[in-house]
């Protein structure tokens, strides 16, 4: 048997003992480590690389982009393993030419980790790409928001989008203060500002731009994870968000991840909206403490599960009623109501096309009548419908 064989033969034999026994990825290092003698060391790195290039190929072409990766890693595998994830995905980048990836791949994959190639015959870094094989080879098919190669998808444009204009910094900044105050009414004043000026700069550029009828370049599609615990109830809050916003949002709960499909504007504002509000809101759940009832049996867990999803829920109401100004407020609210009712079915387009065999939502149930009432008190501490009495800026 010659050297490429042997070596092939190993990493499989690695492929089939690795979701057995994840621990045993250092072992599984040294051992093959100690057949490069019979194997040569220029071989097994050759055939050790097109193994991982065959794998992350895969999971790419599986709906995996570079920050869904970094993320799936990040909860599933550790720190060490990123810096080599970013230097799979670069490889395999590298493998397309510059003229067939998209944009947005790129930009996705500047997001990650910096690169670090792994020397795969120095027994940690093995041990390393082995524990990162665990967290790749078991991931299921998710739907693409980001295409690697072929023909750049038309939903790829920036030309709308918040964080490709001027708003972005001081919206970033009015969230920061507004999540640092220790003044609810300050917090109040800067959330509504920023909502403000996101709302504003959507509605603006829909009037500025009107759609046609059938087009979905405007649609763009964008996952938010979800860190635990209370997973589902802060799913929630993002679809209250999104409602808000004119957005469509799809939870995969068994992921942890939102996928939220609108205009680029109204996705950038879920996106920097639901960010300071789970701040605010995780602030203020842990200010009550832990909750116990009259027998001392915890009920720590359902009071903050309710209190987030009463607490996502008054916002969502506060946010509808903000939208609604800002749309009356703009002096065209007539003109508006085509536009908006041609992007929402571009959404509903969309979001059809994305999820062919999406079925009904399951709703988030409230089980704790205290943690109900304080949820929606922190709610209206972080009322955002004042911004017209709001002018100052950052």
């Amino acid at each position: 048997m010659e050297g490429p064989e042997i070596a092939r033969t190993v990493l499989s034999w690695v492929a089939a003992e690795l979701p057995e026994s994840p621990r045993r990825a250092g072992e599984l290092a040294r051992t093959v480590l100690r057949l490069s003698g019979r194997i040569g060391d220029d071989v097994l790195s050759t055939t050790t690389e097109e193994w991982l290039a065959y794998i992350v190929s895969s999971v790419v072409a599986s709906g995996w982009a570079p920050t869904d990766l970094a993320e799936i890693v990040r909860r599933r595998g550790t720190d060490r393993q990123l810096p080599i994830l970013s230097a799979l995905l670069r490889a395999e980048t590298d493998r397309h030419p510059d003229d067939q990836v998209s944009p947005l791949w790129n930009d996705d994959l500047d997001r990650i980790a910096p690169p670090r190639t792994p020397d795969l015959l120095s027994t940690s870094d093995l041990e390393n790409v082995f524990e990162l094989v665990t967290v790749l080879v078991p991931l299921p098919p998710i739907e693409h928001t980001v295409t690697l190669a072929g023909s750049v998808d038309s939903r790829e444009r920036h030309e709308d989008s918040v964080s490709s204009s001027k708003h972005l910094n001081r919206v970033r900044a009015l969230l920061a203060k507004a999540e640092s105050t220790e003044s609810a009414q300050e917090a109040e004043a800067l959330s509504a500002k920023a909502q403000e000026l996101i709302s504003r700069y959507a509605l603006d550029r829909l009037l500025d731009r009107p759609l046609d009828d059938g087009d979905r370049s405007r649609v763009d599609v964008r996952r938010i994870w979800i860190d635990a615990p209370y997973v589902s109830a802060k799913a929630t809050l993002i679809h209250q968000v999104c409602v808000a916003n004119r957005c469509r949002a799809v939870f995969t709960e068994k992921l942890e991840f939102m996928t939220v499909l609108g205009g680029s504007a109204d996705v950038d504002a879920v996106e920097l909206m639901t960010a300071s509000l789970l701040v605010q809101a995780q602030t203020a759940m842990l200010a009550h403490g832990s909750r116990s009832d009259g027998w001392g049996t915890s009920r720590t867990r359902s009071f903050r599960r309710s209190f987030l999803i009463a607490y996502a829920g008054r916002i969502g109401e506060r946010l509808r009623t903000a939208t609604d100004d800002a749309v009356e407020e703009t002096g065209e609210a007539k003109a508006l109501v085509p536009v908006l009712k041609r992007q929402a079915a571009q959404i509903d387009a969309a979001c059809a096309e994305l999820f062919p065999r999406l079925g009904k939502t399951r709703r988030s149930s409230v089980s704790n009548a205290e943690g109900l009432l304080a949820g929606r008190a922190a709610a209206d501490r972080a009322s955002l419908n004042a911004h017209k009495n709001v002018t100052a800026g950052p």
